[in-house]
């Protein structure tokens, strides 16, 4: 835990018996970040920046890839514990958002001061320009891959960004004096007082509903939330589907991230939110499955498009079963 700034250990850990040189990385928070990618054919782990667990606890400019084909004795059997490090990104940054462009097999990065793209095989950043605001936001990921677009959305911010253009477009902002662009958006920007959701929202792209789907935590639900929301960035409009089932429960306030997928191919999504609550897999209400409106599940939303209830319930894996 020595406070040096630096993105790994100046000691050798105990859990690797002969090796003489320290380059292991630092613990860090990885936020939206972590990603599976292939470089050459193979799949990887990636990650970029986050906020190291000593130290001040500031950002890295520290890009790291994890060979996923190793075995545990290969990976402690290296100095940085199977996680090499490549080239730098362009700045540092503690909650970065990256999403996988597999047409152009880059990794695309919204930082605290930058957009940029990471090529994995070439190992090169390249800085597609400045990111507004000057801070990290808590914001989660999703990609349009069909329409070239990636999202990102959550912690009072709404970005979009053209993936062959790199041209990034803001989708609006909400505060307590009012705000612009669709009411879908609020809830990203706002702060929970006026509206907004917790950061770090569960986020996905559906290619076949051309929907973003969302999963977010409110206060007013006491980090609870049963039901998704299913949003057309292009119509600006937003849906609530209703899952019925189990009920789902998640830490308080806490920020679910990667931690939502849609199963590719599928209506299916599973949610795990963190290693101390059961993992959830939900079935999507077929489209046009409307249902009379009702009052929206967190209270915060503007009224929703129209609501959508799922036929085959949510059901639920056991902490103890995994």
């Amino acid at each position: 835990m020595y406070e040096d700034g630096r993105d790994f250990y100046r000691s050798v850990s105990r859990n690797q018996p002969g090796i003489t040189v320290a380059a292991a990385p630092k613990a860090r928070h990885t936020y939206s970040s972590l990603l599976t990618i292939a470089i050459n054919g193979k799949p990887y782990l990636f990650c970029v920046g986050g906020s190291l667990t000593s130290g001040s606890g500031g950002g890295t400019s520290a890009t790291r890839v994890f060979d996923l084909s190793l075995t545990y004795a290969q990976a402690m059997a290296r100095p940085d514990m199977g996680w090499e490090r490549r080239a730098n990104a362009p700045a540092g940054t503690t909650a970065g958002s990256s999403g996988w462009d597999p047409k152009t097999r880059r990794v695309v990065t919204r930082g605290i001061s930058f957009w940029g793209a990471y090529d994995p095989v070439a190992d090169r950043w390249e800085r597609w320009g400045d990111a507004v605001g000057g801070s990290d936001y808590e914001a989660s990921v999703a990609m349009d891959l069909d329409r070239r677009k990636m999202y990102v959305l959550g912690g009072h911010v709404a970005e979009v960004v053209n993936l062959d253009t790199h041209v990034v477009t803001a989708l609006g902002t909400y505060d307590g004096a009012g705000g612009t662009g669709p009411k879908w958006v609020k809830g990203f920007v706002a702060s929970v007082g006026v509206g907004g959701y917790l950061n770090g929202p569960g986020l996905q792209w559906h290619p076949g509903r051309k929907r973003l789907l969302a999963y977010v935590n409110t206060l007013a639900v006491n980090g609870t939330q049963q039901d998704i929301l299913q949003i057309d960035p292009m119509a600006g409009t937003l849906e609530i589907l209703r899952m019925s089932g189990v009920r789902v429960t998640t830490q308080k306030d806490y920020a679910i991230y990667g931690r939502f997928r849609l199963i590719p191919g599928t209506d299916t999504v599973v949610l795990a939110g963190s290693t101390e609550t059961d993992v959830f897999i939900g079935q999507l209400p077929a489209i046009g499955a409307a249902v009379p409106p009702a009052p929206s599940p967190t209270g915060l939303l503007d009224a929703p498009s129209r609501i959508l209830r799922t036929v085959i319930p949510a059901t639920r894996i056991p902490l103890s079963g995994r």
